[in-house]
């Protein structure tokens, strides 16, 4: 993690918005953030920690506690941290819970605390924020796993505040170990323990489980152990063989039983057969009288199907004398119409008539104003030239204004010109210079881009080589398992060849395998048997899986071999260079950009000097021609500005004599429009209302001609309707019917007389059927007797149910001696299973208990790694600790445990050379703890950093604890400090010795005032 910007608002002592921008420093990575006590020094960590993590630097303030009590109420207290991770830049803001003033009324409100995390990409020059989170706890989760670091382990190792600062030296082991495994990421080598542990654990289980179903299967068979089960195996079988016998019998008895009752049945179906044809021929002999009434309204119905048209032909009289009638009452009404019509539409026309004066009126207000058109067309033309004096009267005072302005530019730039001809000379003078030192340093830069390249090339070889040998291990996790699979695979193949045989056995007939005639316990294969195809992929694949294994053998040793070579190359880069090899990449690439900005400017000002000077006579010509034509602009905006004058004059001597309103040739066109409207408005309504007139008197007459047709219509109808009326009354009596509705009654539809018909000739037929069906029921009856079926069905059921018994027996018994024989195949298999885990729990618990600690040491397997890490931190630590000490303290891990509760591994210990001895961390003073845990802390950020996928310290902030030291220490300190910046990383001291200011020369510096603090860089 490298800060790049703090901005704080009215946080600790800065009332108002106060940014630090820490690329102020360029390339310095060494500064002093210096101040008076409560100038703020400590507030910066402070802000740094809460917008992070939501706490201060020490951990003992919340963010609603560190508002500025400078601060006025309108102000907000919020920090804002831009800081970089790699290649990747991140922001994060932060507003804590607080008072703020009211935006509507008085008083106070609450303000919510609120947070939020982004991505910042540069596009185009912009910063373009990305979301990332929001809300206070999420943002810090999204923190912590950037970081890696929670915020008590970042104090510790990163930012070591004031009263903490050797927190992380006298740490517990315990502690300790959860930074080094967020730093080192050994979270892989806690997994290993994990699922060694995890594994022992679950072949343990395995294997109570397996003594679990022994037991539940003895439980379930009622025996006390696989000996007693065989014996009751043996009393089963036999069982079984005893009601097999009794099965045979009773199908015998039950099968002679059902043979009678199927003959007793068939004569009772005849009987049965000879009842119903007697009930039939019975019934249907009842039903005869009904018949008979029904033949005799046939006979009706077809007499009045006769006389029918005549009927139909009177009751059609009737309808057309009811629809003269209505048509009568009609005609009489639209004869009222017409007549009403026609009186109206008298009346419009002699209306429409006394209108004549206002259409000789209209007519004589067109004639005066066409009179106006010539004359107000003429006023428009002189107008419109009047307003286009006008505009180019304008047009020239703008052309005016451009010509000066354009005579103005050119004088400026003739100037402008003269003063770049001096600088340019001056930047042109030592390019010489410029060009032999680029060339120097563009030289050094090529030889340090080339180890920086085979330097990456190494690291990437280191990974490949990682990953060669992940992927060899990984090949090695195949063949394991696919051998294991094979074994599977083979293992249920052989019980499918044994269930498929165990087919194909008959008790009696020897075994294919052994030659034995008696079957006791045959073969069986739960689910689907394994086939050969399978089989043989089980061992392609093993195949397949060595084949791999030994690839990625041959990988590793190629990769290994690669990264020899590259090491070697790296040497000799190294010697070709000589103490430059140690220079930051990119301080020697700003030397080289800084000499080739140099370079280049020098030549682009030789380059333009000779075009500068080349293109000063044109600017001279510029300025005579700029004064040329604002002259030129003068002269016509006077004479356009005449011409203006003229056309007015006109416009004032054509308006006379025009009415205002009319004088525009749109509105003269619009009021003789509307004049003329009027006008033909009133002709045509003169003759509309004459053809209105007309037409209603037309309408009259037609209606009176058909009403007059209509009344001789409904006499003719009448005198018809007498005549058919007694004819039909004649037809009747000659058929028999008393009256028309004795005759209604009688009638019927030709499909009722067809159906009625068909029924009668239907139930003649039903009868003979019926008579012929009882006679050949007496015919198979004449020489069988009733037999008595339910005592016959009785004996059946009975039989049925001896029979259904003696199944249901030998079931039970077939179903004992399965699950019998079931429970001792399951014994036995759990037997040889139970052996086999024995064996592998035997192992597995022993790794198991070596990798989580369970041995003398109390050492884990993730414990033992970390503790080669902090043996190479410590070595890293001493390097320092000895210059600092003046050569008289080592720091040193130690191996045995502090108790015999503890952990051992991660506990440190100081050697004292002056004694000879070792002794704890705690006996050291306060000026030996800060140094030897300034020490620690660069130690740990060097080895960090040594490790591909370690969390990367790209900064370190010390907060005091340099006033304890005497000059010849904080001397030794100040220098360890200061080899960080070969490193590239940023290193800031927290302080208020003034000592401190003559040693370091890149200043943070603060300052008190009574309305609060500012900060600002000094270079």
């Amino acid at each position: 993690m490298k800060p790049l910007v703090v901005e704080m608002q009215a946080f600790g002592p800065f009332a108002d918005r106060q940014v630090i921008d820490f690329r102020e420093l360029g390339s310095k990575t060494f500064f002093l953030i210096h101040g008076p006590t409560g100038s703020g020094k400590t507030s910066i960590l402070d802000g740094i920690c809460f917008a992070l993590f939501g706490d201060s630097s020490g951990g003992e303030r919340e963010g609603r506690h560190l508002r500025s009590h400078h601060a006025d109420s309108d102000t907000l207290t919020q920090v804002s941290f831009d800081f970089a991770l790699g290649a990747e830049r991140y922001r994060v803001r932060r507003v804590p819970e607080q008072m703020r003033k009211s935006q509507r009324g008085g008083g106070e409100t609450r303000q919510l605390q609120k947070a939020d995390l982004w991505c910042v990409k540069t596009v185009d020059g912009k910063d373009i924020e990305q979301p990332l989170a929001s809300g206070w706890s999420k943002v810090t989760e999204a923190v912590v796993g950037l970081l890696g670091f929670q915020s008590q382990q970042f104090r510790q190792v990163i930012m070591l505040p004031q009263g903490k600062f050797f927190e992380f030296l006298k740490s517990n082991s315990q502690e300790r170990e959860k930074i080094l495994q967020a730093l080192f990421g050994t979270e892989l080598y806690k997994r290993i323990e994990d699922a060694l542990k995890l594994s022992a654990g679950e072949v343990a289980r395995e294997a109570e489980k397996a003594r679990t179903q022994r037991q539940t299967l003895l439980d379930q068979a009622k025996a006390e152990n696989e000996a007693a089960l065989e014996l009751r195996r043996q009393q089963h079988d036999n069982d079984l063989k005893v009601r097999q016998g009794a099965e045979v019998a009773s199908a015998a008895a039950a099968l002679k039983a059902e043979a009678l009752l199927s003959a007793a049945r068939q004569s009772a179906d005849r009987f049965i057969e000879l009842d119903k044809a007697g009930e039939a021929v019975q019934a249907l002999r009842a039903e005869q009288p009904a018949w008979a009434t029904r033949q005799t309204k046939a006979a009706n119905a077809r007499q009045a199907a006769v006389i029918s048209p005549y009927e139909a032909a009177v009751a059609e009289l009737v309808g057309q004398m009811r629809e003269e009638g209505e048509r009568a009452g009609k005609l009489a009404k639209e004869l009222d119409k017409a007549t009403a019509a026609r009186s109206a539409a008298d009346a419009a026309l002699e209306r429409e008539g006394a209108r004549a004066p206002d259409m000789d009126e209209a007519t004589t207000r067109m004639a005066e104003l066409d009179a106006l058109v010539e004359r107000v067309a003429s006023l428009a033309e002189i107008r419109a030239a009047h307003a286009t004096a006008n505009a180019g009267s304008a047009s020239a005072a703008a052309a005016l204004q451009t010509a000066q302005a354009a005579l103005k530019t050119a004088s400026d730039a003739h100037s402008r010109l003269g003063t770049d001809i001096q600088s340019h000379r001056l930047q042109a003078a030592g390019i010489e210079g410029h060009r032999q030192a680029h060339a120097q340093l563009k030289t050094r830069h090529e030889q340090a881009t080339a180890l920086a390249a085979r330097v990456r090339d190494l690291a990437l070889s280191a990974k490949a080589v990682d990953a060669a040998q992940s992927a060899q291990k990984v090949a090695e996790s195949a063949v394991v398992e696919a051998r294991k699979r094979k074994h599977e695979v083979y293992q249920a193949w052989v019980t499918g060849q044994a269930a498929r045989l165990a087919r194909e056995l008959v008790d009696g007939e020897p075994c294919p395998v052994c030659g034995a005639h008696e079957h006791p316990a045959p073969a069986h294969a739960d689910g689907a048997w394994v086939l050969d195809e399978t089989l043989k992929d089980a061992e392609d694949a093993l195949g397949k899986a060595d084949a791999a294994c030994r690839v990625a053998e041959q990988k590793l040793a190629a990769e290994r071999q690669a990264a020899s070579v590259l090491e070697a190359r790296v040497a000799e880069n190294r010697a070709a260079l000589g103490a430059a090899a140690d220079l930051p990449a990119a301080q020697v690439k700003a030397e080289v950009d800084a000499a080739h900005a140099s370079l280049a400017l020098a030549q682009a000002a030789a380059t333009a000097l000779s075009t500068l000077e080349a293109s000063l006579p044109a600017a001279e010509l510029a300025v005579k021609a700029a004064d040329a034509a604002a002259n030129e602009a003068d002269s016509v905006a006077r004479q356009a500005q005449a011409k203006l004058q003229q056309t007015l004059g006109q416009v004032t001597e054509r308006e006379a004599g025009v009415p205002a309103e009319l004088a525009d040739p749109k509105a003269l066109q619009a009021v003789r429009a509307a004049t003329e409207k009027a006008r033909d408005a009133l002709k045509q309504a003169l003759a509309q209302a004459t053809t209105a007139a007309s037409q209603a008197a037309e309408r009259l007459a037609e209606t009176r001609a058909r009403a007059e047709a209509n009344e001789h219509a409904k006499a003719g109808l009448a005198s018809l309707h007498m005549e058919k009326a007694a004819d039909l009354d004649q037809r009747l009596k000659v058929a028999g019917f008393a009256d028309a509705d004795a005759f209604r009654a009688a009638r019927l539809d030709d499909a009722a007389i067809t159906a009625l018909d068909a029924s009668i000739r239907a139930f003649e037929a039903s009868i003979v059927a019926a008579a012929e069906r009882h006679t050949r029921a007496t015919e198979g009856t004449r020489d069988l007797v009733r037999p008595d079926l339910p005592k016959l069905v009785a004996a059946h059921e009975a039989a049925k149910a001896a029979q259904l018994a003696a199944s249901n027996a030998v079931r039970d018994a077939v179903a004992a001696l399965g699950t019998t024989n079931a429970l001792a195949e399951s014994l036995r298999q759990l037997a040889e299973s139970y052996a086999v885990l024995e064996a592998r729990y035997a192992v597995v618990k022993r790794i198991a208990e070596v990798a989580t600690g369970s041995n003398p040491q109390r050492m884990s397997f993730q414990r033992y790694v970390l503790a080669t890490l902090l043996e190479e931190v410590l070595a890293a630590t001493t390097v320092r600790l000895r210059v600092m000490s003046r050569s008289r303290y080592e720091m040193r891990r130690k191996v045995e445990p502090v108790d015999a509760r503890a952990h051992a591994g991660l506990d440190l210990e100081v050697f004292d050379h002056y004694t000879g001895t070792t002794r704890p961390v705690s006996t050291l003073s306060g000026g030996e703890s800060f140094l030897a845990s300034l020490a620690l802390a660069l130690g740990l950020s060097d080895v960090v950093q040594s490790y591909a996928g370690g969390i990367r310290l790209d900064a370190i902030f010390v907060d005091e604890g340099f006033g304890t030291l005497d000059p010849e220490a904080l001397d030794f300190a100040i220098r360890a400090l200061k080899d960080l910046q070969q490193s590239g990383r940023l290193v800031g001291i927290i302080s208020h010795v003034a000592e401190l200011k003559e040693w370091i020369d890149a200043r943070l510096e603060l300052k008190s005032t009574q309305t609060g603090s500012v900060a600002a860089f000094v270079n």
